[in-house]
Order: C-alpha cells, then sequence, then structure tokens
C-alpha cells in the first residue's frame, strides 16, 4: 500500500493492490489497474473461499478417485489371475474328462466284447446243455432196455431153475 498526501494515491507497477477511500485520487503508474469496491472485494473473496472449499472438496475427490482406480487396478488384476486359474482348471479338467471318456469307451468296449463272448459260451452252452439231455434220455433207454433185459434173464433163469428143479424133483 501507498497512501498519498492529500487523499492521492499511486499504483506502481510492482503494487499487488493498494486501498483507497472515498473520494480519494489515484493515480495509476502501472500498464493496468482494476478499481474494486470493499462490498465486491469481500463477495469476491467469499468466493475465493468457496472455491478453495470446492478446491479441497475436488482433491478429495481425485484422491477417492485415484484410490478407487487403484483398488480396481487391483481388482481387474485378481480377476485376471482367477480368469487364469479357472481357464487352467478347465483345462486341466477337460483333458481329466477326455482321458475319463476314453477309459469309459475302452471299457464300454470291452464289456461289448465281453457280452459277446458270455452269448457264444451260453449259446454253447445251451447247445452241450441240449446234447446232454438228450444223451441223458438216451441212456435213461438203454438203462430201462437193459433193466428189461435183466429182468427178463432172472425171469429166463428162474424159469429155467424151477424148470431144471422140476426136473430134478421128477427124476
Amino acid at each position: 500500500m501507498a497512501p498519498g498526501l492529500l487523499g492521492q494515491v499511486t499504483f506502481h507497477t510492482s503494487d499487488d493492490f493498494i486501498k483507497a477511500n472515498k473520494g480519494a485520487m489515484v493515480n495509476i503508474a502501472a500498464d493496468t489497474a482494476y478499481v474494486v469496491s470493499t462490498s465486491r472485494i469481500r463477495y469476491i473473496n467469499h468466493q475465493l473461499d468457496n472455491l478453495d472449499s470446492i478446491q479441497l472438496l475436488y482433491n478429495d475427490l481425485v484422491d477417492n478417485r485415484n484410490t478407487l482406480l487403484d483398488e480396481l487396478k487391483k481388482t481387474n488384476k485378481v480377476l485376471k489371475r482367477i480368469g487364469e486359474l479357472i481357464e487352467a482348471d478347465s483345462t486341466v479338467l477337460s483333458n481329466d474328462m477326455a482321458f475319463i471318456l476314453r477309459d469309459l469307451s475302452t471299457t464300454l468296449n470291452d464289456l461289448k466284447r465281453n457280452n459277446n463272448e458270455l452269448k457264444k459260451n451260453n449259446e454253447t452252452l445251451e447247445h452241450k446243455s441240449q446234447q446232454l439231455e438228450r444223451l441223458v434220455k438216451e441212456l435213461r433207454k438203454e438203462t430201462k432196455g437193459i433193466w428189461w433185459n435183466g429182468l427178463l434173464d432172472k425171469v429166463v433163469v428162474f424159469a429155467g431153475g424151477v424148470g431144471v428143479g422140476l426136473l430134478i424133483a421128477a427124476l
């Protein structure tokens, strides 16, 4: 501030601001100067204070945004890692499933082959069982024939024995 004599004030290039009272003469020695009333300065200062508050809020918001961006980057990193792990697990599961399916296919083919062999064996067994039943029937017939022949031989021998006994008794 450079108060002047007799209500005269000079604004120099080196001055940032000066105070001039009502009725004072202001001499501007600088290239440019602005004259602002006290009430207007209060309003501007109030607005500057509001602007400072807004700047603090903005700085807080920027800090929060940066924190959120950092957290988002970390989250993306974790999600990417999880995706990689899921993909790796999926590959392992796919390979395991392919192995299991191949193994099941081989087992199924083995079971089909065994089933066919069992069918052949059952058919052979059935055929042999039928042959055995026929043989048993033939053996029964032969056994009956032998039994009847044996019985007939016994009857003949008995009759012959009775006949010889009667002959001997008659003699």
